[in-house]
Protein backbone atom coordinates (compact mmCIF):
# COMPACT_ATOMS: atom_id res chain seq x y z
CA UNK A 1 0.00 0.00 0.00
CA UNK A 2 2.62 2.56 0.49
CA UNK A 3 4.38 2.10 -2.77
CA UNK A 4 0.67 2.80 -4.08
CA UNK A 5 0.97 6.45 -1.78
CA UNK A 6 4.14 7.22 -3.30
CA UNK A 7 2.90 6.65 -6.80
CA UNK A 8 0.12 9.02 -5.95
CA UNK A 9 2.30 11.40 -4.40
CA UNK A 10 4.59 11.61 -7.42
CA UNK A 11 1.55 11.65 -10.14
CA UNK A 12 0.53 14.89 -8.07
CA UNK A 13 3.67 16.32 -8.59
CA UNK A 14 4.14 15.39 -12.31
CA UNK A 15 0.39 15.69 -12.99
CA UNK A 16 0.70 19.47 -11.44
CA UNK A 17 3.37 20.33 -13.67
CA UNK A 18 1.86 18.56 -16.79
CA UNK A 19 -1.21 21.01 -16.03
CA UNK A 20 0.15 23.74 -17.56
CA UNK A 21 0.48 22.13 -21.09
CA UNK A 22 -3.31 22.79 -21.84
CA UNK A 23 -3.31 26.07 -20.79
CA UNK A 24 -0.41 26.98 -22.69
CA UNK A 25 -1.95 25.48 -25.72
CA UNK A 26 -5.08 27.95 -25.05
CA UNK A 27 -2.84 30.76 -24.62
CA UNK A 28 -0.88 29.12 -28.42
CA UNK A 29 -4.66 29.77 -29.79
CA UNK A 30 -4.95 32.87 -29.08
CA UNK A 31 -6.51 33.48 -25.05
CA UNK A 32 -4.19 36.34 -23.49
CA UNK A 33 -3.86 35.69 -19.98
CA UNK A 34 -2.43 37.92 -17.13
CA UNK A 35 1.18 36.58 -16.78
CA UNK A 36 1.47 38.65 -13.56
CA UNK A 37 -1.28 36.69 -11.68
CA UNK A 38 0.86 33.58 -12.94
CA UNK A 39 4.02 34.54 -11.05
CA UNK A 40 2.86 35.84 -8.67
CA UNK A 41 0.42 32.22 -7.82
CA UNK A 42 3.77 30.60 -8.57
CA UNK A 43 5.44 32.95 -5.92
CA UNK A 44 2.53 31.84 -3.50
CA UNK A 45 2.92 28.21 -4.54
CA UNK A 46 6.88 28.70 -3.66
CA UNK A 47 6.30 29.63 -0.17
CA UNK A 48 3.80 26.72 0.03
CA UNK A 49 6.57 24.32 -0.86
CA UNK A 50 8.86 25.69 1.18
CA UNK A 51 6.36 25.76 4.43
CA UNK A 52 5.75 21.88 3.78
CA UNK A 53 9.06 20.78 3.34
CA UNK A 54 10.19 22.73 6.20
CA UNK A 55 6.91 20.94 8.23
CA UNK A 56 8.56 17.56 7.04
CA UNK A 57 5.44 15.82 6.61
CA UNK A 58 4.97 15.44 3.31
CA UNK A 59 2.77 17.57 0.66
CA UNK A 60 5.86 19.58 -0.86
CA UNK A 61 5.64 17.51 -3.94
CA UNK A 62 2.25 18.44 -5.66
CA UNK A 63 2.98 22.15 -4.68
CA UNK A 64 6.52 22.32 -6.33
CA UNK A 65 4.83 20.84 -9.44
CA UNK A 66 2.44 23.87 -9.28
CA UNK A 67 5.17 26.64 -8.72
CA UNK A 68 6.66 25.12 -11.81
CA UNK A 69 4.14 24.95 -13.85
CA UNK A 70 2.77 28.27 -12.73
CA UNK A 71 5.98 29.42 -13.84
CA UNK A 72 5.76 28.07 -17.12
CA UNK A 73 2.28 29.30 -17.99
CA UNK A 74 3.17 33.38 -16.69
CA UNK A 75 6.48 33.45 -19.09
CA UNK A 76 4.47 31.67 -21.49
CA UNK A 77 1.79 34.40 -21.98
CA UNK A 78 4.64 37.20 -21.42
CA UNK A 79 6.29 35.97 -24.83
CA UNK A 80 2.94 35.23 -26.39
CA UNK A 81 2.12 39.27 -25.26
CA UNK A 82 -0.15 38.75 -22.51
CA UNK A 83 -1.74 41.52 -20.71
CA UNK A 84 0.19 42.27 -17.46
CA UNK A 85 -1.99 43.92 -15.46
CA UNK A 86 -1.48 45.06 -11.93
CA UNK A 87 -5.11 45.69 -9.75
CA UNK A 88 -6.68 44.42 -6.73
CA UNK A 89 -6.38 40.44 -7.21
CA UNK A 90 -2.87 40.76 -7.56
CA UNK A 91 -2.23 43.06 -4.70
CA UNK A 92 -4.35 40.32 -2.94
CA UNK A 93 -2.17 37.57 -3.73
CA UNK A 94 0.93 39.27 -2.90
CA UNK A 95 -0.55 40.57 0.44
CA UNK A 96 -1.57 36.53 0.99
CA UNK A 97 1.91 35.70 -0.11
CA UNK A 98 3.62 37.84 2.49
CA UNK A 99 1.43 36.87 5.05
CA UNK A 100 2.00 33.09 4.67
CA UNK A 101 5.72 34.27 4.56
CA UNK A 102 5.46 35.89 8.03
CA UNK A 103 3.49 33.33 9.31
CA UNK A 104 6.08 30.58 8.35
CA UNK A 105 8.88 32.75 9.91
CA UNK A 106 7.03 32.70 13.08
CA UNK A 107 6.71 29.10 13.12
CA UNK A 108 10.20 28.48 11.47
CA UNK A 109 11.00 30.14 15.59
CA UNK A 110 8.62 27.94 17.52
CA UNK A 111 9.59 24.85 14.93
CA UNK A 112 5.77 24.18 14.89
CA UNK A 113 4.67 24.66 11.67
CA UNK A 114 0.73 23.51 11.86
CA UNK A 115 -0.45 27.32 11.40
CA UNK A 116 1.45 27.85 8.69
CA UNK A 117 0.48 25.11 6.94
CA UNK A 118 -3.34 25.77 7.39
CA UNK A 119 -2.49 29.89 6.19
CA UNK A 120 -1.24 28.43 3.16
CA UNK A 121 -3.76 26.27 2.68
CA UNK A 122 -6.35 28.85 2.78
CA UNK A 123 -4.26 31.50 1.23
CA UNK A 124 -4.21 28.57 -2.30
CA UNK A 125 -7.99 28.56 -1.79
CA UNK A 126 -8.66 32.91 -1.79
CA UNK A 127 -6.28 33.52 -4.14
CA UNK A 128 -8.39 31.18 -6.27
CA UNK A 129 -12.11 33.13 -5.73
CA UNK A 130 -11.46 35.14 -8.68
CA UNK A 131 -11.25 32.03 -10.95
CA UNK A 132 -14.05 30.75 -8.80
CA UNK A 133 -16.29 33.51 -9.33
CA UNK A 134 -15.76 34.17 -13.09
CA UNK A 135 -16.46 30.04 -13.53
CA UNK A 136 -20.49 30.99 -12.38
CA UNK A 137 -19.85 34.15 -14.44
CA UNK A 138 -19.08 32.59 -17.51
CA UNK A 139 -19.44 29.04 -17.54
CA UNK A 140 -18.71 28.28 -21.22
CA UNK A 141 -15.29 29.59 -20.77
CA UNK A 142 -14.44 27.07 -18.37
CA UNK A 143 -12.85 23.61 -19.78
CA UNK A 144 -13.82 21.03 -18.00
CA UNK A 145 -10.92 18.86 -18.95
CA UNK A 146 -8.60 21.25 -17.43
CA UNK A 147 -11.03 21.36 -14.03
CA UNK A 148 -10.71 17.61 -14.14
CA UNK A 149 -7.05 17.23 -14.21
CA UNK A 150 -6.85 20.00 -11.25
CA UNK A 151 -9.23 17.99 -9.47
CA UNK A 152 -6.97 14.46 -9.88
CA UNK A 153 -4.16 16.03 -9.00
CA UNK A 154 -5.33 17.30 -5.94
CA UNK A 155 -7.13 13.80 -5.44
CA UNK A 156 -3.76 11.87 -5.93
CA UNK A 157 -2.01 14.58 -3.56
CA UNK A 158 -4.51 13.99 -1.13
CA UNK A 159 -5.03 10.29 -1.38
CA UNK A 160 -1.24 9.37 -1.60
CA UNK A 161 -0.17 11.71 1.13
CA UNK A 162 -0.79 10.24 5.21
CA UNK A 163 -0.29 13.19 7.55
CA UNK A 164 -2.94 16.39 8.24
CA UNK A 165 0.30 18.52 6.83
CA UNK A 166 0.46 16.70 4.13
CA UNK A 167 -2.90 16.13 3.02
CA UNK A 168 -4.42 19.61 4.07
CA UNK A 169 -4.12 21.90 0.88
CA UNK A 170 -4.57 18.40 -1.40
CA UNK A 171 -7.88 18.25 0.63
CA UNK A 172 -8.66 22.10 0.24
CA UNK A 173 -7.84 22.02 -3.25
CA UNK A 174 -9.89 18.65 -4.31
CA UNK A 175 -13.39 20.80 -2.94
CA UNK A 176 -12.59 23.91 -4.80
CA UNK A 177 -12.14 21.98 -7.84
CA UNK A 178 -15.63 19.98 -7.50
CA UNK A 179 -17.05 23.43 -6.40
CA UNK A 180 -15.76 24.76 -9.67
CA UNK A 181 -17.12 21.95 -11.31
CA UNK A 182 -20.26 21.50 -9.71
CA UNK A 183 -21.04 25.11 -10.04
CA UNK A 184 -19.95 25.70 -13.95
CA UNK A 185 -22.21 22.06 -14.69
CA UNK A 186 -25.08 23.53 -13.36
CA UNK A 187 -24.76 27.00 -15.05
CA UNK A 188 -23.93 25.06 -18.07
CA UNK A 189 -27.46 23.46 -17.30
Amino acid sequence: MNAFRNVLVKLSGVCALLVSLPVIYRIYEGDLLNPTSYFLWSSLSLVCFVVLIRANEGGHTMMVGYFLSDLCIGTYALIKGGQSKFGWFEILVICLTVICAAIFARCELRKKYNPAVIASGIACVVAGIPLLIDAFVHPYKMSYMICLCYLAISLFGYFGETTFKGKFIPGLSAVYWLVILGGVAVERA
